[in-house]
């Protein structure tokens, strides 16, 4: 007898899908075994090894860049787990950017209802990780640290992965390479006469980094009611702060957490468990070590104020006139 066709529904966040295919399992197999967990560990050491050389820049965004592609990886792979476990590969085709972050910021919430196949009662990172981490040590002590490390871990990623600003930068690596190299450092120091500078060896550093990015984010203009895409708009002046041997040594967890994803579903997809492998550091405190590391000042904003008072706004047929009526910008 041929192969039967076979339907499988899912949600990504709640918006309903369903995906046919005649060998949907096979197919869903075959995903979880091309999936290379060790990529973005190969990431952190390449780039890592260039650090403090002659494209130490270069290689400083590359690693902030693939932290980020990192996290969309790993949240991805958990939010399919948690809604389409039997077709990975579909729930990845459907979503989107802003579906993905609704499911992560529901987790974020502790316990905000989403829809699972998972039989979890809610969606914690917490409870997430007690279910997907499936590894078993000697000591049942290490294995319910385990869980709860992974759990903490995610929810600090997720910390990142919603940050408003963060999402801003990684838009500006990813999109037309929008962002200046290198971090920026504050001091302050009290002015001895009204008007004049206080000299350089009186500043106090607050802190401050050799690693970072400036860019440019679209905003309205201060107090403006302005409709929501009306054309006029500023483009504000942002800097971040960062470490890339701490965003290395992140990169090392996420794929530690990406492995342990796919194993996790590899075995409800049919693998024996013995043929899977689970990982963690060795060491528990490494679960946070990434994230002592402090630059001090990790964001700054300090721009001229444009107020919707300060601007005649243009509409769009005034703008659209305009190409016909001006010189060319050249």
């Amino acid at each position: 007898m041929g192969p039967h066709m076979k339907a499988y529904p899912f949600v990504v966040a709640d918006t309903p899908y369903c995906v046919w295919e005649w060998d949907l399992d096979d197919r869903n197999r075959q995903y979880l075994d091309r999936v290379d967990v060790d990529y973005f560990r190969y990431v952190a050491q390449a780039h890592g090894e260039l650090l403090g050389g002659e494209h130490d820049r270069r290689a400083a965004i590359s690693i902030r860049a693939a932290y980020f592609h990192g996290l969309e990886t790993l949240f991805a792979l958990l939010c399919a787990t948690i809604q389409a476990p039997r077709c990975i590969p579909a729930w990845l085709q459907k979503y989107q950017n802003s579906e993905l972050r609704d499911c992560v910021e529901r987790i974020h919430s502790r316990g905000v209802p989403l829809h699972n196949r998972l039989g979890l009662p809610e969606t914690t990172w917490v409870s997430i990780a007690s279910k997907v981490i499936a590894a078993k040590y000697d000591n049942p002590v290490r294995t319910a640290e385990t869980k709860s490390e992974f759990g903490s871990l995610w929810e600090r990623f997720a910390h990142d992965f919603l940050d408003p600003i963060q999402i801003a930068e990684y838009n500006s690596i990813k999109h037309g390479f929008r962002v200046g190299s290198g971090g920026f450092a504050i001091a302050v120091g009290i002015e001895e006469n009204p008007g004049i500078a206080c000299s350089q060896d009186k500043m106090q550093l607050i802190g401050g980094s050799s690693y970072g990015t400036s860019f440019y984010q679209a905003e309205p203009p201060s107090g403006s009611t302005l409709p929501k895409r009306d054309p006029n708009f500023r483009i504000k002046s942002h800097g971040l702060n960062w470490h890339p041997l701490s965003l290395a040594a992140r990169l090392d967890l996420i794929g530690m957490s990406i492995k342990n994803v796919i194993a996790f579903l590899k075995i409800i997809n049919g693998t024996a468990p013995e043929r899977v492998e689970f990982v963690r550091p060795i060491d528990t405190t490494s679960f946070v070590q990434p994230w002592d590391h402090s630059v001090g000042v990790t964001s700054c904003t300090m721009d001229t104020v444009v107020g919707i008072n300060d601007i005649r706004p243009m509409t769009g047929p005034e703008i659209m006139t305009s190409y016909g009526t001006t010189h060319a910008d050249d």
